[in-house]
């Protein structure tokens, strides 16, 4: 229960941030390799790609149950219109 609240916490606080400019897919920005992979994937790109700030809008859920390893929260400020976050299994830093 502690963790759910703790998360729909942390996506509503995320819902205020709003990014200020396209964001690079890398480990400063994603430290979260399972976060990266993702991304990647979902928006066809590569690490070192660029994410504009209309892709970044378009993420309205984030699952990390189809991420290999989801243990870092940073980067999820990037996603102005996330909506939900759901985190299963993972010792976040």
């Amino acid at each position: 229960m502690k963790k759910s609240t703790l998360l729909t916490i942390i996506a509503l606080a995320l819902s205020f941030v709003s990014a200020k400019a396209d964001v690079v897919i890398n480990n400063t920005n994603f430290p979260s390799m399972g976060l990266s992979a993702w991304l990647c994937e979902h928006f066809n790109k590569h690490i070192g790609d660029t994410l504009t700030d209309e892709e970044l809008a378009t993420v309205k859920e984030i699952n990390t149950k189809d991420m290999s390893y989801f243990g870092n929260t940073a980067g999820l400020e990037y996603f102005t219109e996330l909506e939900r976050l759901i985190v299963f299994s993972y010792r976040l830093n």
